[in-house]
Formats: C-alpha cells, structure tokens, sequence
C-alpha cells in the first residue's frame, strides 16, 4: 500500500518538523521521494546522510556564498549562535560579506501548538492519501506514457499546504500556477536541450531547469518552492519523461488541485485556520 505509507511518511515528517521547529517544505518530498522512487530505498539508512543531509549542506553552503553577494540580501536570517550585528557601513564590503555567514540576528518562528500539529497531521496525510488512491488508478491504465500523480514535489507542497497554510507560498494562485510553470519549464529545458545535441548533460538541464522555473515564478508572482522540484523530476526522473508535454497537466496541474482542493476542506476544519487567505 503505497499510497497509504507516502500519506504516513509526509504526515509524519510534518509532525516532526513542527514539533522541532524546523519546517521545510522539501523535507515532505524528501520523505515522499524515498517512499515512491524504488532505487533510492536501495540506499537504506544511507539516504538520511546522502543525498538528504549533504545535499542540503551544500545549498545552504552556496546560498550563504552567493546571496550575500547582494547587499540587499543577508542570508542566514536567523543563526544558532548569537553575535552582535552592526550597522552595514561599520565593515570594509569583505569583512560585511562573511560578517552576514553568522545570520541577521531574526528571531525564529515559534513552535506551534499541539493542536496546531493535529490538523497539520490529518490534511498532510488525508492530501497525500487522496493522491495516492488516484495514482493507483492512473497506474492501472495500459498507457505508453505511464500516468502518475503521487510525485515527490507534492511533499513539499503538503508541507506548505497544510503547516503553513496562511503563507502567501502556499495560497492558491502560487501553489497551482507555481507548480504548473514548473512542469512546463521542466519539459521545455529537457526538449531544449535535446535539439540542442545537450541532452546527455543532466546536471546543466537540471540547473536550467530549475533556475528558470524560479525567474518564470517571481516575474508571474506565483513563486511556489514545490514547482521547482517538479522541474527537476522531470528532468532526473526518466520515466517522467515518457509523459512530455503531458506532464504540465498531469501530474503538475492536476495534482496541485487536488492538494488545493483537500486543503480547502481539511484546514477549514479548525477554527484557527482559513484557507485559502486570498484565492487570487
């Protein structure tokens, strides 16, 4: 039962992160992508160290060199040590530059409370579960182009659908259109590339991919962190690609409706909650 173990490993991982304080949407498609890619349950416990723990150092270790070249951006916000911040005119630039790798000083998000994680918990894994039922039945059809729906970016988007459903990231402008763009993007940098005689170079198509997915998504205003997963599934993940441009609706368009839609009911159900906080 497939569905029913991807439905449990997002869910649970949401519980986790919120009980730690360290929600993170790719962690859900992190879990997700372990449950529904059968070559990476080859790696065991190994996963947890690679690619999911170094993968996200090296982000991190890249966007601390690369984001604080701007000197609008300091990045780390927040830091695990404390250290005095000083004004951005009392360091010569090299000095300000490394000074930002010790975070702006920005207070961490409080945990929320139990109650909170309880609807985090039952949307995720009712979202993910709802998926997985129509997976199953896709899977079913004796079909070329091999019909999925329960992909890894639908992790992260549970994670921003139902833990952070009042973000603007999570509202439904950004997680349908945000996710959509990215399929379309993802299919456009894997054919690109092919006419171009690059298709063998996947590690380029992959940073194309995603880092045109992010460009499309901030000039619409439909930025959505999941969108650049489904990019860069498509691009790594060879049978997706049998799907071409199929891809953009299903599983990209159709799968974040479904999650929209699930979230719509599941979130509401808690007095504390409205989703969505503005539809467009």
């Amino acid at each position: 039962m497939v569905w029913t173990t991807a439905a449990l490993a997002v869910s649970l991982t949401i519980v986790v992160q919120e009980r730690t304080g360290s929600v993170h949407p790719p962690g859900g498609a992190t879990a997700l992508c372990f449950v529904t890619v059968l070559p990476l349950r080859t790696l065991g416990w190994l996963y947890m160290i690679c690619p999911a723990l170094l993968g996200a150092c090296v982000l991190v270790a890249i966007g601390m060199l690369t984001n604080n070249l701007s000197v609008a951006r300091a990045y780390p916000q927040t830091s695990w040590v404390s250290h005095e911040t000083q004004g951005k005119d009392a360091s010569p630039p090299v000095r300000a530059y490394f000074g930002k790798f010790l975070g702006a000083g920005v207070e961490p998000p409080p945990r929320p409370p139990l109650t909170h994680t309880a609807f985090s918990f039952l949307g995720s894994f009712a979202g993910i579960a709802t998926l997985g039922i129509i997976h199953t039945q896709l899977v079913e059809i004796h079909d070329p182009r091999h019909w999925v729906l329960l992909v890894a970016p639908f992790g992260a988007m549970a994670v921003l659908v139902f833990s952070a459903c009042k973000a603007p990231l999570a509202q439904p402008r950004n997680a349908i259109l945000g996710n959509t763009i990215g399929g379309m993007v993802g299919w456009f940098a894997v054919t690109a590339m092919g006419m171009l005689g690059l298709g063998n170079m996947v590690w380029t198509t992959a940073a194309l991919a995603v880092s045109l997915t992010i460009v499309v998504q901030e000039l619409t205003g439909t930025v959505h962190p999941p969108g650049g997963a489904q990019a860069l599934c498509y691009v790594v993940l060879a049978p997706l690609r049998t799907l071409g441009l199929w891809y953009v609706l299903c599983p990209s368009l159709l799968g974040s409706m479904v999650l929209v839609g699930v979230g719509l009911f599941a979130n509401n159900l808690s007095q504390a909650r409205t989703y969505p906080q503005g539809w467009w």
